[in-house]
């Protein structure tokens, strides 16, 4: 069926054969068939080179007793890639769509017909099964979907039968002019229809889905990915020759080889080596090369057992990272994992990381990449640039660290963009650090998702924190389904002894100091922190941080202290620090405090400070909250142990309620409380890990009745292909696979800031775009006005060319970035959008409306004003 569409790209039609296009740009021309061959080619590649297609064949051929050897089964599959595109002999795609000139006289009919290809194009290949007399089981029948989706999404097998099929047999309607236009085809299409309905229209193929293996979802979405991958790269070589690809096919998979990682171990000994010569400098660092002695024994032996999730748990200071290189390592040399994806959950803790490991490594940006939403692009040349956006779109480097939204996102997202990466995680080390960050509701998805990726993807899984939730006790649902348990295998089994040896503070109170934020309310929450500073510099500390739970509250005091601190005798810096303070603003602050030495600091801020940062403070007060975040701001109170102890105070700031509690689930809230006041506010490690088996038994017992969704069933959604059909907050309601790693929120607006910013802040190849190809003249900072303007005017002249425009965008990213900044307000938008001027996704601040007055909407020192808006004086109105 369509053997001359397929090989020859021709379409017989009005008594004349048409060549068919796949794709076209000026007077460059690729015909249908030649597409169709690089792709199957380029898929073929992929998946022999990858070598995880035999894993999961062989888990799906168990799972459903398929009667296909792997070799048969891999031929069906590059059939799929060839006819991935066959619905473009629609007539009114070739017209309208590519402008094919074959087409230009060609008189489609008065009838709804649209110029979509990919729904097309599933129904004729579900045919062709049809007539190969193909197995009606799930892991056959799904590779229609495939194709249905390959433009936009990983489709649901749940969404309905196969969209075209029940329309396609009626001669009157748009889809059954399609069939008539191919005589030569049209009694074979016939023949086969009604099996294609009876089929997928009756529930045969959902019926058998099993739903207590993962292994048919894992190869839905790796034969996605695939597919998307070998079509992307295709098209980057639609006006080649096919054999030029044999050259180019091995850039597209950039694994680590054995000469990198001789390169990488050399650089981890040389660190070792300088290590070990600092052993008698502090009783730290022997407890550090004991427990990375202790990790790596633990690594063979799990290893040798056959696990392949593990999990590290070392007090804040005990070398973590380091230790995790060395444990990378050891994975690459005796396992065939062949990539390094490196993940934390901000990207100023990413970037921090990423230059230890540059400067372990030694490898440059080709080999190991920093990719998130503010990664700059190192060049200003357009065919380098084009490949750097498609490595980075592809996760397609030996080594990379990218933040946990853009890892997690690639499997439990389904746009077809965050697919792309998905194929990407094969065989590869992934280390995922500060876990406990993740949202504790999904918790058992992740557990499991993680587990059964090792498994299927032939990975490895490194879980580390200070603070490790035992992920693998939840137990997923009220009816505690045992197939989605899933082990682990600790690295240092007791890890209490070293928790004692790094223990660099205490908790000053024994209860919470409350402070009732009424009328005076920040004047008493000032008075408290003076008071304990005061304290401290009489104790020789000179730099202190308070952290509260809220931007606005974090302003309020900041601008409360401003005041106070003026009437005390001791000179102090007091800076704010939250989400919505410029990024060029915050390297500032975090700069001053870590090369300090004399001047005495104050820093307030939310959140952002907790995880990872490696500042350090001689004391730190902390507003109420959810124990792993008071125990990650302890981490930045003595982190270098500069004294025999730090002080740490915990407060409550009231304003009807507790102020954490808009903040925090309340039960988990009270389980802190708990463990505070049964510890006397001195927990120790074995007291945070009673809290992790106090919060999972909550979620096993009590929250999964509040959900509808249970992680069971989610699991189980996940396991049957039931996806969900749009990125959607109301999914979560819905009978869908459905996780969030941020939640998806209706009310995020990313605000460009129209002012100036030091050109320190930005790179030297930025520097040279703005200053050689925007001619934007720079003296010592660059102006926010004029980059807006020129993105504006160059997006508007490349309206038409979607490649250019792609490039366009990136080289702006980075440094728009540097202007904006993201907030979650409710109820706001009608004001919004009648005060700020919508320039693409970001709502524009003037000048006019920045400086430090009540009246001004945005502060570079204290970020956003919240009550700039009338309706957000509430505190649920929270911006975080």
């Amino acid at each position: 069926m369509f053997r001359d569409i397929i090989k020859k790209g021709v379409i017989k039609i009005d008594g004349s054969e048409k060549r068919l296009i796949a794709h076209k740009d000026k007077n460059k021309t690729e015909y249908l068939n030649e597409h169709n061959k690089k792709t199957k080619k380029i898929f073929k590649y992929l998946i022999e080179t990858e070598n995880v297609y035999k894993t999961l064949f062989k888990a799906i051929s168990n799972d459903y007793n398929l009667n296909y050897t792997e070799n048969e089964f891999k031929n069906l599959l590059l059939e799929m890639a060839e006819y991935h595109d066959i619905g473009k002999l629609n007539p009114k795609f070739q017209k309208e769509t590519i402008k094919n000139p074959e087409f230009k006289n060609y008189k489609t009919p008065n009838l709804a017909l649209t110029s979509e290809h990919s729904e097309i194009g599933s129904l004729f290949f579900s045919a062709r099964l049809m007539e190969k007399n193909a197995e009606k089981k799930p892991p056959i029948l799904v590779l229609p979907y495939i194709i249905k989706g390959h433009h936009t999404r990983v489709r649901s097998i749940y969404e309905s039968s196969l969209g075209i099929a029940n329309t396609l047999k009626k001669k009157k309607t748009a889809t059954g002019y399609l069939r008539e236009i191919i005589p030569e085809e049209n009694k074979l299409i016939d023949r086969y229809l009604q099996e294609v309905m009876d089929t997928y229209g009756n529930r045969e193929l959902r019926s058998q889905v099993k739903e207590d293996s993962s292994a048919l979802s894992f190869f839905y979405n790796y034969i996605y990915s695939t597919l998307i991958r070998a079509d992307s790269i295709a098209t980057n070589y639609a006006y080649s020759e096919i054999n030029e690809i044999n050259q180019e096919l091995p850039k597209y998979i950039r694994r680590i080889t054995p000469e990198l990682i001789k390169k990488i171990e050399e650089g981890y000994k040389k660190k070792q080596t300088e290590y070990e010569g600092k052993i008698e400098e502090t009783p730290l660092n022997k407890y550090r090369n004991e427990m990375q002695k202790k990790a790596f024994k633990s690594l063979d032996k799990g290893l040798k057992k056959g696990n392949s999730v593990f999990y590290l748990q070392m007090p804040t200071g005990g070398g973590k990272t380091h230790t995790a290189i060395g444990l990378t390592i050891k994975l690459l040399k005796e396992t065939k994992a062949n990539r390094v994806i490196y993940n934390l959950p901000y990207i100023s803790l990413l970037e921090q990381n990423h230059q230890y490991f540059q400067e372990i490594t030694g490898l440059d940006q080709k080999q190991l990449r920093s990719i998130h939403s503010l990664s700059d692009v190192p060049t200003n040349e357009k065919e380098e640039m084009e490949k750097i956006i498609f490595y980075d779109d592809f996760f397609e480097y030996p080594m990379i660290c990218t933040t946990m939204v853009s890892f997690f996102n690639s499997i439990i997202k389904f746009n077809k963009y965050q697919k792309y990466r998905f194929g990407a995680l094969s065989n590869s080390i992934i280390i995922l650090d500060e876990i406990q960050t993740l949202p504790v509701e999904y918790w058992p998805e992740f557990n499991y998702l993680l587990n059964e990726m090792a498994e299927k993807l032939n990975s490895y899984i490194l879980i580390m924190s200070a603070t490790v939730p035992e992920l693998y006790n939840l137990k997923h649902t009220k009816s505690m389904a045992p197939e989605f348990k899933k082990d682990c295998h600790h690295l240092i089994k007791n890890p209490e002894k070293y928790y004692a040896k790094f223990k660099r503070n205490k908790i000053k109170n024994k209860k919470f100091e409350e402070i009732q934020i009424d009328k005076n309310g920040f004047e008493k929450l000032s008075k408290s922190v003076i008071d304990k500073y005061l304290k401290e510099i009489e104790e020789h500390g000179n730099n202190g941080l308070v952290v509260v739970n809220t931007i606005q509250t974090s302003k309020n005091l900041y601008e409360q202290l401003q005041n106070d601190l003026k009437k005390i005798e001791t000179p102090t810096s007091c800076l704010l620090l939250n989400s919505t303070i410029l990024t060029s603003q915050k390297k500032e602050i975090l700069n001053k405090i870590q090369s300090n030495n004399k001047e005495n600091i104050l820093l307030i801020s939310t959140q952002t400070i907790e995880a990872g940062l490696d500042v350090s403070f001689d004391f730190v007060i902390r507003d109420f909250a959810i124990l792993e975040s008071i125990e990650q701001v302890r981490g930045r109170c003595n982190r270098n142990k500069e004294k025999p102890s730090g002080n740490v105070y915990l407060l409550k700031n009231i304003k009807n309620q507790t102020e954490a509690k808009y903040i925090y689930p309340k039960w988990r809230l009270k389980e802190t409380e708990k463990i505070l006041k049964q510890t006397n506010f001195s927990y120790n490690h074995k007291d945070i890990k009673k809290y992790y088996k106090n919060t999972i038994n909550t979620i096993n017992q009590e929250i999964s009745k509040e959900t509808k969704l249970t992680s069971a069933k989610n699991n189980r959604n996940w396991n049957k292909i039931k996806f969900e059909e749009k990125n959607s907050p109301k999914n979560k309601n819905k009978d869908v696979f459905h996780i969030d790693i941020i939640e998806e929120n209706q009310n995020t607006y990313d605000f460009y800031i129209e002012t100036e910013i030091k050109k320190e802040a930005f790179t030297e190849k930025e520097l040279e775009y703005i200053q050689n190809k925007l001619k934007i003249p720079i003296k010592n900072q660059v102006n926010g006005s004029e980059i807006i303007e020129k993105y504006i005017e160059k997006i508007k002249k490349q309206k038409e060319n979607y490649t250019e425009k792609k490039i366009l965008k990136k080289q702006f990213k980075s440094i728009i970035n540097k202007f904006t900044v993201s907030a979650a307000i409710p109820n706001i938008e009608t004001e919004i959008n009648q005060t700020l001027k919508k320039i693409g996704p970001y709502h524009k601040i003037p000048k006019h409306l920045i400086g430090e007055e009540t009246h001004h909407l945005y502060s570079k020192t204290k970020g956003l004003n919240k009550k700039y808006f009338s309706k957000t004086d509430e505190p649920e109105n929270k911006i975080i």
